[in-house]
C-alpha cells in the first residue's frame, strides 16, 4: 500500500507557503509523520506543527493547502483527489488538520472533507496571533511556553525592557492560556479574568522635593490630600502631583514641607509616592473644609483615618452627587456635563436630585445661559425625559449610598424583585444574607436609608422615574414572592452573536436580571443557557458550550423561556 502521507508531503512542496520557507517533502514528511503527541495539544495535528514550522496561522496554511489539491489534477493511487464527493462515513483521515481533512476513498483517490473548509475560526492565541500578522497587523511580540519555561521567559523579556528592546514602552508581560475555549471554561471574578495574570516589572522613580499639601473634596465628603512637588520626568511625562489618598498614609510618611520624597507611576500611570527621605512630619489636617470652611471630622475605620466634612450642603458634595446621578451607570442623561450642572447649581435649580426633572421651569434663564441657548435646551429636556424610563437597580446606583456600585445594586434589586419600597425599607439581615453584600454593607445600607432627609430625596427621584412593574421573582428567604415560577430566576446565561429582537446586549442582559437570571461572559460549567441565533455556528462560545452540555438557545427561544412556556431542550446535537 502506497504510503500517502510522502505523496502528500511530496505535494506540499510545491505550495508557496513550504516553498517560501525552504522545506522539502523529506521535512514535511517528517513532520506529518511524527507521531501524535496529545500533551501538545493543538500542536499534535499536522497543520499546527506546519504552522509552527512556518510561522503562520493554521488557518492560512489549510487555505493554501486545500486551495493548491483542488487546482491539481494529478492523480493517487489511479484517482485524483476529489472535493466534491460525499466524505466517506467509515474511514479515518490520512491527514488531518483544523482547516481540513483528506480521506482516501474506497477507489483509490484521495478526497478533502469539504464539511470543514478553512474558515476564520481561530483556537488559540497563537492562532491569533499569527493571523492578525498574515493580514498585515502590527502586533506585539509575544511566545508560546511551557509552565517550565516561564520563568527564563519572563527573564528574558525583562532584560528586553531594561535594556530599551521595545519599541513601544512596556510595563511588563500578561501570561494566558493559549487555548481559547479552556480560557473561556474559567470564567471570572467581579474584576479579573481567571485564565490570565499580569507580571509588572519595577518602577521608574523618581527624586523630588515636596512644596505643599492640597486637600480636595469628592461628592461623599471625603477630602483626600494631594502632594504637590517639584516637577520630574517619569515613564516618558512631567508629573507634580500625586494622591495620598488618606490621613494615615500622611501620618505613616511623616510629610513635611520641603521633605525629599521619592515618587513613581503606579503602572506607569497613576503618580505615587513611594518614601519620604526627610519624614520632617508637621502637616496636620486642615480643621475647615476647603470648598464650604465648615468643620472637617476625622473618622477612624478598621485602623484607617479620613478626614471629611460635616456639611451635606456642602457645594462638592453636591455637585459630585448630582453628577454621579446622571452618568452612563446610573441615569445616563446626556447633555448634563459637570460644567451645566455646576451652573444650575450656582443658579439655585438644583437642590436635591429630583430637581433635575423639573429645569422646565427654568427654561427662560437656562435659554440665555452663556454656552446654551433654545436648541441645547430642548434637547437637554429630551435627554432627561428619556431618562425618566430607567430601572430600580440604576436609581439604587445613583443615589450615591456607601459602598452601593452598579453590581451591588443589581443584587440587591434582583433580591427584592426590583419592587422599589421592599429596596428602600430593605433591613440589615435581609440584605446580608444576599450574595455580595455582607453584613458590612448592609450596616451602611441601612443607616443611610434610616436618614429621614436620605429617605425623602431618594423617594422624591423614584416618584418622578417610570420604573418597571416589581415582578414576581424574588428571594423568598427574604420575604419576597417565591420565584418557583419563573425558569430564568437562578439561571446563568452568557449572550453571543448578533440580535434581532433587541438593540444592544444591554438591554437583554437587562430584561434577564430583571427577572432574577445573571449573565457572565464566558461559558462555563456553572452556565446554563448561551443565547445565540445561530445555534450550528462554529464560534468558540458554541463549541465550548456544546462540550460542557450547555443548553444553546435562539432569541425567540428565550422569549418564550421567560414566559414559562418553553420546554429545554434534551440535547444540542
Amino acid at each position: 500500500m502506497k504510503d500517502y502521507k510522502l505523496e502528500i508531503a511530496e505535494r506540499l512542496a510545491g505550495t508557496a507557503a513550504i516553498e517560501a520557507a525552504g522545506l522539502s517533502a523529506t521535512d514535511i514528511y517528517e513532520i506529518i509523520e511524527a507521531p501524535k503527541d496529545e500533551s501538545l495539544g493543538d500542536y499534535a495535528f499536522p497543520c499546527f506543527r506546519l504552522s509552527k514550522a512556518l510561522g503562520k496561522a493554521p488557518n492560512i496554511i489549510a487555505t493554501e493547502i486545500a486551495d493548491y489539491f483542488g487546482e491539481q489534477d494529478a492523480h493517487v493511487g489511479g484517482g485524483g483527489l476529489d472535493s466534491d464527493a460525499a466524505r466517506p462515513a467509515t474511514l479515518s483521515p490520512i491527514f488531518e488538520g483544523r482547516g481540513m481533512k483528506i480521506y482516501e476513498r474506497a477507489d483509490g483517490c484521495l478526497q478533502q472533507d469539504t464539511d470543514r473548509r478553512p474558515s476564520v475560526d481561530l483556537f488559540t492565541r497563537a492562532e491569533q496571533m499569527m493571523f492578525l500578522k498574515q493580514l498585515g497587523f502590527e502586533t506585539v511580540q509575544y511566545e508560546l511556553v511551557s509552565g517550565e519555561g516561564v520563568e527564563t521567559t519572563l527573564t528574558n523579556f525583562s532584560a528586553a525592557a531594561s535594556e530599551a528592546g521595545f519599541d513601544l514602552p512596556v510595563d511588563g508581560l500578561v501570561l494566558e492560556y493559549d487555548d481559547i475555549a479552556y480560557s473561556e471554561s474559567l470564567g471570572a471574578t467581579a474584576k479579573y479574568p481567571r485564565n490570565a495574570m499580569a507580571y509588572k516589572w519595577q518602577d521608574e522613580v523618581a527624586e523630588t522635593e515636596l512644596l505643599e499639601i492640597e486637600w480636595s473634596a469628592s461628592r461623599t465628603g471625603l477630602i483626600n490630600p494631594i502632594a504637590v512637588f517639584r516637577p520630574v520626568e517619569l515613564e516618558g511625562s512631567t508629573v507634580s502631583r500625586a494622591s495620598v489618598h488618606n490621613v494615615s498614609i500622611l501620618e505613616d510618611f511623616k510629610l513635611g514641607i520641603g521633605d525629599c520624597i521619592h515618587v513613581y507611576k503606579a503602572n506607569m500611570i497613576i503618580p505615587q509616592i513611594s518614601e519620604n527621605l526627610t519624614r520632617s512630619g508637621g502637616i496636620l489636617p486642615p480643621a475647615f473644609c476647603p470648598v464650604c470652611s465648615a468643620e472637617t471630622e476625622i473618622k477612624d475605620t478598621d485602623g484607617v483615618k479620613t478626614l471629611h466634612c460635616t456639611n451635606e450642603q456642602c457645594p462638592a458634595k453636591k455637585l459630585g452627587a448630582f453628577t454621579h446621578f446622571v452618568s452612563r451607570p446610573c441615569l445616563n442623561i446626556e447633555g448634563l456635563s459637570e460644567q451645566t450642572l455646576e451652573k444650575f447649581i450656582a443658579a439655585g435649580f438644583l437642590h436635591e436630585l429630583a430637581d433635575i426633572f423639573r429645569l422646565e421651569q427654568y427654561k427662560d434663564t437656562i435659554i440665555n445661559m452663556e454656552g446654551l441657548g433654545e436648541k441645547s435646551f430642548e434637547n437637554l429636556i429630551a435627554a432627561i425625559e428619556s431618562g425618566r424610563a430607567t430601572t430600580a437597580d440604576r436609581l439604587l446606583a445613583g443615589l450615591g449610598v456607601p459602598e452601593v456600585g452598579a453590581a451591588t445594586a443589581k443584587a440587591i434589586t434582583r433580591a427584592f424583585g426590583n419592587d422599589w419600597q421592599r429596596i428602600a425599607g430593605a433591613d440589615a439581615e435581609q440584605l446580608a444574607e444576599i450574595d455580595g453584600v455582607g453584613p458590612i454593607i448592609a450596616g451602611l445600607y441601612t443607616a443611610w436609608f434610616a436618614d429621614p432627609a436620605n429617605r425623602a430625596a431618594a423617594d422624591a427621584v423614584a416618584s418622578e422615574l417610570s420604573l418597571p412593574v416589581p415582578s414576581s421573582v424574588g428571594d423568598a428567604a427574604l420575604g419576597v414572592p417565591s420565584s418557583d415560577n419563573s425558569p430564568i430566576h437562578g439561571k446563568t446565561f452568557v449572550i453571543t452573536g448578533s440580535l434581532e429582537g433587541y438593540k444592544s446586549r444591554d438591554l437583554l442582559q437587562e430584561k434577564i436580571e430583571s427577572l432574577g437570571g445573571k449573565v457572565t461572559g464566558s461559558v462555563t460549567s456553572k452556565t446554563d443557557y448561551l443565547i445565540n441565533n445561530d445555534a450550528t455556528s462554529s464560534s468558540t462560545k458554541n463549541k465550548t458550550a456544546r462540550t460542557l452540555g450547555v443548553k444553546i438557545i435562539t432569541e425567540a427561544e428565550f422569549e418564550t423561556l421567560a414566559s414559562a412556556e418553553f420546554e429545554t431542550p434534551a440535547s444540542n446535537d
